[in-house]
């Protein structure tokens, strides 16, 4: 209307009204546009189910095992990249091969995981949790990994990197279905 508005101004001799006014019709206009996109991306990013990053039913270690045993077992095997520590049934934290580097291999039979982990009560997410929330989360808290539970029940771990490239995968197929160029 305002671009309208401005050319029927133009017309009728008002040239700097008319000309100002169709530039602020073209700016609402582009505006308008680009919080429809907006909006229209953060909906389809509301959609990215969680459970396709999550590492279901993960190997759970007990504090008081070797960084040796796990490492062979689960880590080198390639079975998790990140394992969920418990000491007396309650979660103290994560262990990763990166905790493991920081000794020599000759001394990973005489080390525990629970003494070997950063202790802290792991961040824990519900199954049922969007992936762009949780990775915001993550974000937010500065952490790279969560517990998931399906209600008071560990099912799996999630990470950061993985959350991450599941919302950019889930998003650039939207955009490609959509017929919008890739950036």
């Amino acid at each position: 209307g305002l671009i309208g508005l401005g050319i029927y101004q133009f017309i009728d001799g008002n040239i700097v009204g008319g000309i100002w006014m169709a530039f602020i019709g073209l700016f609402l206009q582009a505006a308008s546009r680009g919080e429809r996109q907006a909006e229209s991306a953060r909906n389809a990013m509301a959609k990215v189910p969680l459970m396709s990053a999550v590492q279901r039913a993960p190997h759970m270690a007990d504090a008081t095992e070797r960084v040796n045993d796990v490492m062979n077992a689960v880590i080198g095997r390639g079975l998790q990249q990140v394992v969920p520590v418990v000491e007396d049934g309650v979660p103290i934290g994560f262990f990763t091969a990166e905790d493991a580097r920081r000794f020599p291999p000759s001394d990973w039979v005489n080390l525990s995981i629970g003494g070997v982990i950063r202790r802290h009560q792991p961040f824990a997410v519900q199954l049922s949790d969007d992936a762009v929330d949780v990775l915001n989360l993550l974000q937010a808290r500065n952490v790279r990994y969560a517990l998931v539970l399906s209600g008071d029940n560990v099912v799996g771990v999630v990470g950061y990197a993985e959350l991450e490239s599941l919302v950019q995968f889930t998003n650039a197929g939207d955009d490609a279905s959509a017929g919008q160029p890739q950036v």
